[in-house]
């Protein structure tokens, strides 16, 4: 499969790291969400070049558009989401202090269950998306040695609930109204996306994002320093040790 001008196609290529996978489908999501922005964006400009000092019709176009950048925001956030779970499992399996069961269940979103053979099946689980994302950044908290809070009075968490209404009902449609978006969905949605992405710099640092293996760096760093061995290390650290996000840098 060739590349294209952006290097996506061997972002999707399929890969056994699931690290990597994590990161790698972080980024793919983004750039969806991107280019939608980007879509709509030029058709208002184009629009309005055609047509100066009128307000663009939310027309069918227009409402096509905005429907896709609803669509792709809440892929790439409920994709970050669980890819960023994943990637706090991951860290903490490489640690003395792996997640417990339930938080296992929980990033993997499965329950269990034994059926009437006596044979243990998986189900999924169904997780609400505000829900998810607060485990999400407890997590990632853990992982990074951060203490902050989210401030849920911040204006771009209280649209987001409202975003999740718009999303559900562009999905779920049941009239013609539902398909409708306002200008003021999309320019939450917008709102929304920045402030999440903050978020993410606040765990991951500036784009581009990367998903560094933190304990490794950490060992590797104290290996350095101190010449401690990485067998001392793990013994010295203990189960509660928690990494610092600047650790090793």
């Amino acid at each position: 499969m060739e590349k294209d001008n952006f290097g996506v196609n061997s972002l999707e290529r399929e890969d056994t790291d699931p690290q990597r996978n994590a990161g790698r489908l972080i980024t793919v999501l983004d750039l969806d969400y991107g280019f939608s922005v980007i879509d709509l964006r030029k058709f208002e400009h184009n629009q309005q070049v055609k047509f100066p000092g009128i307000d663009i019709p939310l027309t069918l176009e227009w409402n096509t558009k905005a429907r896709n950048v609803v669509r792709t925001f809440f892929a790439y956030l409920e994709g970050t989401v669980y890819s960023l779970k994943v990637y706090a499992d991951i860290q903490f399996k490489n640690s003395l202090s792996p997640l417990k069961p339930h938080e296992i269940d929980a990033v993997y979103e499965e329950t269990h269950t034994i059926n009437e053979k006596g044979i243990v099946e998986t189900k999924s689980m169904n997780i609400r998306l505000i829900p998810n994302i607060l485990f999400m950044i407890k997590l990632q908290k853990r992982v990074h040695g951060i203490s902050k809070d989210l401030d849920k009075n911040s204006e771009w968490w209280a649209l987001l609930k409202e975003s999740v209404e718009v999303r559900n009902r562009i999905t779920h449609p049941k009239t013609i109204e539902d398909i409708h978006i306002t200008r003021d969905e999309i320019e939450n949605i917008l709102l929304v996306a920045e402030g999440f992405n903050e978020l993410l710099t606040n765990f991951l640092g500036p784009r581009p994002w990367v998903l560094p293996n933190l304990w490794d760096k950490i060992k590797a760093s104290f290996h350095k320093e101190a010449n401690i061995s990485i067998d001392d290390l793990n013994t010295l650290m203990g189960p509660d040790f928690v990494p610092n996000r600047f650790a090793g840098n």
